[in-house]
């Protein structure tokens, strides 16, 4: 039975392309374009899913994350490594101007800068693991907004055709010419 019904829609179409060629060229096209676009939404449905509503490794397939990246993993200790170098030679001009200027001042600002010094290691080498800490809260906070809201795809983001085609009245408002334009 179904045969039946394409094979009469073929007959038509061609009956169609006969009489307005480019009525049924423009037709034609414009099917065309709505399933690849129908197509091309649900892949970036997934896209979308997977890098803008979520924080993953991109270099593997798994939802490993992001700082588990060996790239980032060696970029943070030559950050460290350098960090660590500032760090000593901080300490050796401070404790330079300790030793040769006999002043309260130069000893108080060893006394100061101790404690920053340690901070400052202690940042530096737990960096990752913080910044980890920092993407699971981001993403923590963006569940729990996405689940008090509606359902969250591609028909319902600002960019969606869909979405202005439910249309708000300012819209047609700002589309219309005024009368009393000069």
């Amino acid at each position: 039975m179904s045969t039946d019904v394409s094979i009469i829609n073929g007959i038509t179409n061609a009956g169609h392309a006969i009489t307005d060629p480019v009525g049924f060229l423009l037709s034609s096209l414009m099917g065309l374009l709505g399933h690849f676009i129908s197509v091309a939404r649900v892949d970036m449905g997934g896209v979308l899913d997977r890098f803008l509503f979520r924080t993953v490794d991109p270099t593997v397939t798994g939802n490993r994350p992001l700082t588990a990246n060996p790239n980032i993993a060696n970029l943070n200790l030559g950050l460290a490594v350098a960090v660590d170098a500032m760090i000593g030679l901080v300490v050796l001009l401070t404790s330079l101007r300790s030793i040769f200027e006999r002043s309260m001042r130069s000893k108080y600002d060893l006394k100061v800068i101790i404690p920053r010094i340690l901070l400052a290691i202690v940042l530096a080498h737990a960096s990752l693991l913080f910044m980890q800490m920092a993407i699971d809260l981001n993403n923590a906070l963006g569940s729990v907004a996405l689940s008090l809201g509606g359902p969250l795809n591609g028909d319902s983001l600002p960019w969606s055709r869909r979405r202005r085609s439910r249309g708000s009245s300012l819209a047609r408002t700002c589309s219309r010419p005024s009368s009393a334009s000069p």
